[in-house]
């Protein structure tokens, strides 16, 4: 259930926290989501140490409540979750986004100075200078990243299904690591 999810979720950040407090020395603290997870621990430790360093990484924000499908109580209390993390990542040295515009999102409430852009590792001079070799398969489009339901893989047979109804030929790639057997079943 999502309440033991969010009870095992605060049990580790307490646990780590704990462990934290017992490492001697400064050090960089690297927050990897917004997930309560990533940032409770060092965001105390952080309060607690001004000599620590702390570094986090911001994919995407969640959007209101109102325009999420989904549990309406659910939607509200990730969206809650969410926005007290972006209060307690004032308190970062660093706040890392994927792009110009999560930036400017993200401004609202971090100081400017605190958020940097740093890509998710994509060379578009590289991708622009790419030439297909000649009889390669064709594409007309790229699902990319971690095969998992939190990324949307579910969604992409009804959304292909609307595309082929303009492009009947048009083929998908799939591509990505795949940790949930089950999921694959699922989406073929």
């Amino acid at each position: 259930s999502h309440l033991s999810v969010f009870i095992t979720y605060l049990w580790r950040s307490f646990y780590l926290f704990k462990h934290l407090k017992t490492i001697q020395g400064s050090y960089i603290l690297y927050s990897s989501s917004m997930e309560i997870v990533d940032w409770l621990a060092p965001f105390f430790m952080k309060i607690l140490r001004r000599d620590i360093k702390w570094i986090v990484r911001i994919h995407h924000l969640k959007v209101s409540p109102q325009k999420r499908p989904g549990k309406t109580l659910l939607n509200f209390l990730s969206f809650l979750v969410d926005r007290i993390g972006l209060i307690c990542f004032n308190k970062a040295d660093l706040v890392l986004v994927l792009n110009k515009n999560l930036k400017n999102q993200i401004v609202k409430i971090i100081p400017s100075y605190k958020v940097k852009i740093l890509t998710a590792g994509i060379s578009y001079r590289k991708i622009n200078n790419f030439k297909p070799k000649p009889n390669s398969e064709k594409f007309a489009a790229v699902f990319l990243g971690r095969i998992h339901y939190t990324k949307g893989v579910l969604d992409l047979p009804k959304i292909w299904q609307l595309v082929k109804r303009d492009l009947p030929f048009a083929k998908l790639a799939i591509i990505g690591e795949l940790s949930i057997p089950n999921l694959a079943k699922q989406l073929k």
